[in-house]
């Protein structure tokens, strides 16, 4: 069976991996990319020198080439021939299919700014976008952020850590306003403050210049360069040229079908069930679903498993978010706030659910996690545990072996207690040795309260990255 994926990501790696483990197919991946699949989770500590790009390839061409999988990179499939099961390239080349998996992933959201085209303005959706912006920096001492949400926060972080005077601006009046509540908000922009970024709320551009953001306002402020990060959405662009079903994204089905026969589609350009997608751990389990369907003759049903969550992963202090943390009418909050720590904890139930959390600088992620998407019923039972001191203090509670501390790889605690008994002693370890916080970082703090029981003489506070402040080393792109 010859399978296709055209995309170049995440998505497209993971289920590559799973089409191998799983049978014998013949894999051929197309990738706009020129680069082969890597996280794009991490470029922005790329950018900063935290990681190396090697570091956050998938995997190297030798293994490609091990398990016989084709991949064209630098190619872009311009449409699709269900009828004839063929796609071609805008280079007018012809490929056929047996089946067909599209992992196109995201797209930036175009802003209605004045001077979207200045040569000082850029996006970070890949890799080459990383390039630009570091031969930039090089030349510069002052950088914005339009977008206060994940990536615009830890784009900002990226650009302190290379030695720009950096600035956020944001049109609400809360940090990631689909995800903070103002509490949480303003508690971090204070702490970015104490790291010399500055933070602008309530503040919309409208026109970009060599050297200036213009607001609406009348206000201005001098930069040499701005990152944009004002959301995503899925490119559906292949697919809607195709004549596919396209909504919000791809529409697909249970089976993560398409409109059209042996065309499936996964990740963060799909719809599904009206919901869009955007965070690492959906679409470990739509490989699965989709790999299985492929193979095998009796169809397996995707199950969203809500409620999602996110996680801003580039600071010294970890903040989680885990579904719905906006006021909800009928809605209990259970807070705990330690402003001596800088600990801030809600967790929200309503009808006896847990339908939304906010854990900043804090763990019990994977355990709130767990409850919730297992739709642990609260009605009469003391929930002090969730949060406050008795969780604080809870480093010394053991977990079940079977209890997943990370979602993304379906790493359990027992998977972790056995590297640490192979010598794992830090995070890093723990990464290499499980895969564990490889993806998208949420259980990090829950990797470190495990090595503070287990590891002797293991300090969370020392076991992080350090930049290296106005040292980056640019010459990882040289080859670009």
């Amino acid at each position: 069976m010859k399978v296709c994926i055209i995309g170049g990501g995440i998505g497209a790696y993971n289920v590559t991996e799973e089409l191998i483990k799983q049978g014998n197919v013949d894999i051929h991946i197309f990738s706009e990319e020129k680069f082969l699949p890597y996280n794009k989770i991490y470029i922005l500590d790329v950018l900063s020198g935290k990681k190396t790009f090697e570091q956050i390839l998938l995997k190297d061409e030798a293994w490609y080439k091990e398990h016989g999988v084709e991949i064209l990179l630098n190619t872009k499939i311009s449409k699709i021939y269900p009828k004839d099961k063929t796609f071609v390239s805008d280079k007018g080349e012809t490929f056929s299919y047996d089946k067909l998996i599209l992992a196109t992933g995201s797209v930036p959201k175009i802003p209605p700014i004045e001077g979207l085209n200045k040569e000082n303005v850029f996006f970070v959706n890949n890799i080459e976008d990383i390039y630009k912006i570091s031969n930039y920096a090089k030349h510069s001492k002052k950088a914005a952020v339009i977008g206060g949400g994940f990536i615009g926060i830890e784009g900002a972080k990226a650009l302190k850590d290379i030695g720009l005077q950096t600035t956020i601006v944001h049109v609400f009046d809360t940090l990631m306003e689909n995800w903070l509540d103002k509490e949480a908000s303003d508690m971090f922009v204070k702490y970015l403050k104490k790291l010399d970024i500055d933070v602008l709320l309530s503040k919309k551009a409208t026109k970009f210049s060599k050297d200036k953001i213009e607001f609406s306002d009348g206000t201005t402020i001098e930069t040499d360069f701005v990152i944009l990060a004002t959301g995503v959405s899925p490119n559906v662009e292949l697919a809607k040229n195709s004549g596919l079903n396209v909504n919000k994204g791809i529409v697909v089905n249970e089976y993560l079908e398409t409109s059209e026969t042996d065309i499936y589609a996964i990740g963060d350009c799909i719809e599904f069930q009206g919901k869009t997608f955007g965070s690492v751990a959906p679409i470990m389990d739509q490989v699965k679903v989709c790999t299985k369907n492929i193979l095998n003759a009796n169809k397996e049903t995707y199950t969203m498993h809500e409620p999602d969550y996110a996680i801003l992963k580039s600071f010294d202090i970890s903040i989680v978010v885990i579904g719905n943390t906006k006021d909800e009418a009928n809605a209990d909050e259970i807070i705990y706030k330690n402003t001596l720590k800088d600990i801030y904890k809600k967790v929200i139930i309503k009808n006896g659910f847990i339908t939304g959390a906010i854990l900043y600088n804090t763990h019990g992620f994977s355990e709130i996690l767990n409850l919730a998407q297992s739709n642990t019923n609260f009605l009469g039972v003391n929930t002090d545990f969730l949060v406050g001191d008795l969780i604080e203090k809870s480093e010394n509670r053991e977990f079940d072996l079977s209890h997943i501390v990370c979602r993304c790889n379906f790493v359990t605690y027992g998977t972790i207690l056995k590297a640490i008994e192979n010598g794992a002693k830090t995070v890093q370890d723990i990464e290499k040795m499980t895969k564990a916080g490889t993806s998208c970082g949420a259980c990090i703090p829950d990797i470190k309260m495990i090595l503070s029981t287990k590891v002797k003489d293991y300090s969370p506070t020392s076991d992080v990255y350090t930049p290296k402040t106005n040292n980056v080393d640019f010459s990882i792109f040289d080859s670009f």
